[in-house]
């Protein structure tokens, strides 16, 4: 495959550097807590989870908080991956210390 962009690019999520036609393959632990964080405001706004939820554990009363940030997508996530496992865990650990501190409260 012949890539034609090589203009770097910046993760505004972590600051990792990349070429542009990478952009689509780049995963962070912040990036996909913002994406996650992204679903939760959505859910929120929809009343099926209160706004005061005050943590990542508690988001299961309502929904299944895994699928957030689009877990749920098998193409783009192996979770038979121990590092992807990791940037998982990582980026649950960043949405549940957001939400611990008020999330958009």
């Amino acid at each position: 495959m012949t890539h034609t962009d090589d203009t770097m690019h910046t993760c505004p999520h972590c600051g990792s550097e990349m070429l542009a036609w990478q952009q689509g393959d780049h995963q962070c632990a912040e990036g996909l807590a913002e994406l996650m964080k992204t679903g939760i405001r959505a859910d929120i706004a929809a009343g099926t989870i209160p706004a005061a939820v005050g943590s990542f554990a508690a988001l299961h009363d309502y929904v299944d908080a895994n699928l957030y940030g689009g877990l749920d997508d098998d193409v783009r996530w192996d979770l038979s991956s121990n590092e992807v496992m990791d940037l998982i865990n990582e980026a649950t650990a960043i949405v549940d210390r957001w939400l611990a501190t008020g999330g958009d409260r």
